[in-house]
């Protein structure tokens, strides 16, 4: 594989327009409810959860979407929901997203794959999951027929596969032959499952570890068995590229014996690795259909995954965002927030914080200048400062001319203090 110069690498993703891709996949919500416990139930040794905030957020299939909608492609929607409460949610979301729809159909006797996740400050209590029936049919003549309208119009299509009924094995190969006519990229990222016979003449698979392992029946111990695995997908299913995201290890992408990569992880920290594949195979979709070199498309996306596991929770980024990270580096600018524990805050400032410290936490690490968050527990962050050494401290324009608890620490690592204008 050719390696790009700096600037063939940075031109590969900014002069990308606006591609269009087509998402074909298992659209889900994910719901959070977060709270706090105080009891167990009498009816059972169970905690009970008192419910302090809700959310919803597209899943599946419809993550994937987000991510590449962020990124500035127009993406096209194609999936199936119930005629549920949970199915009108996620077209909304899509929508809100501007979103093409028009390939999403709702079904009576569907329902709407739904993950439901209640976690109690840092703890998570119990995953509720809502899947269709196991004799759930989606009618495949009815999903094929806009797939003959709409792949021959777009720069890729991306399927999404969970294994949730979508993707019969009529659809799959329709997908795969419609790209191979009008000569478009076609990337999958497959169910777990030990027949992947399914995904015959795709131009890229994307597999993890454990999925990999399932597929080819033998252990990933190092480079050569890796290897090995990848070359038999490529040979077996008759595909273009098979890249194989390896978790701590990086990733390999693989084109055949003698031309292969292995790329490194581009962080040695992991703070959540939530949504860290559907990133990859995101990226990787946005540089192939903007023509990219499967190389410049590979460094992107495990570029962006490197940076979405340092995040909590599932995040998106913009192009402007992935640009400066490359431009500026991981270390560059590093800005840490340490967030005190709301039940230490009223016995500092009075009145309890709207936002407790999770939700305060998830909200600065969704801004990617913020390299990390640290929720803490003492009574106020000079042990903090003396382990972490920072060279500035910012505080609230409400502080200046105060006396400060963590002032000797300051002084005793030389940190200069900044006040920030409050509004």
């Amino acid at each position: 594989m050719r390696p790009s110069s700096e600037t063939e690498l940075r031109q590969s993703l900014a002069d990308i327009a606006t591609p269009q891709i087509l998402v074909v996949g298992d659209l889900m919500l994910d719901r959070y409810s977060w709270g706090k416990v105080h009891r167990i139930s009498p009816e059972a040794p169970i905690p009970v959860l008192q419910v302090a905030q809700d959310d919803q957020r597209l899943g599946g299939a419809g993550n994937v979407m987000m991510n590449l909608s962020a990124l500035g492609a127009e993406v096209l929607a194609c999936g199936v929901t119930g005629k549920d409460e949970a199915g009108e949610i996620v077209l909304g979301l899509l929508q809100e997203q501007e979103i093409d729809t028009s390939g999403v159909s709702q079904h009576q006797d569907y329902t709407t794959v739904l993950k439901h996740r209640m976690i109690a400050g840092h703890t998570h209590l119990l995953r509720m999951d809502v899947d269709p029936p196991p004799e759930s049919e989606v009618p495949q003549e009815e999903l094929i027929d806009y797939l003959k309208k709409t792949v021959p119009k777009v720069d890729a299509v991306l399927v999404s596969d969970y294994g949730k009924g979508l993707l019969g094995n009529s659809v799959l190969q329709n997908i795969a032959a419609m790209g191979k006519t009008h000569n478009i990229p076609v990337l999958c990222d497959p169910r777990r499952n030990t027949n992947y016979e399914i995904y015959q003449n795709f131009t890229l698979i994307k597999p993890n570890r454990s999925e990999t392992e399932a597929a080819v029946g033998f252990t990933l111990t190092d480079q050569d068995s890796i290897l090995k695995a990848a070359q038999k997908l490529k040979n077996e299913l008759n595909l273009e590229y098979v890249v194989i995201s390896l978790d701590q290890d990086g990733m390999l992408l693989y084109h055949q014996a003698d031309d292969y990569q292995f790329l490194n992880p581009e962080t040695q920290e992991v703070f959540d690795v939530v949504g860290a594949g559907d990133m990859l195979i995101s990226v990787l979709a946005f540089l192939m259909a903007g023509k990219a070199s499967i190389e410049q498309a590979g460094y992107w996306a495990q570029l962006a995954a490197g940076m979405a596991i340092q995040h909590v929770g599932v995040v998106s980024f913009s192009r402007a965002e992935l640009l400066h990270r490359f431009d500026y580096g991981e270390t560059s600018g590093k800005i840490m927030t340490l967030e005190q524990l709301s039940r230490s805050l009223p016995h500092q400032e009075g009145e309890a914080p709207l936002l407790n410290e999770r939700e305060r936490a998830l909200l600065l690490s969704a801004i990617e200048s913020i390299n990390r968050v640290i929720i803490f527990d003492d009574i106020d962050a000079s042990h903090l400062i003396r382990t972490l050494r920072p060279e500035m401290i910012v505080k609230g324009e409400h502080y200046r001319n105060q006396s400060l608890p963590e002032q000797e620490a300051i002084d005793e690592v030389g940190a200069s203090i900044e006040f920030f204008p409050e509004y």
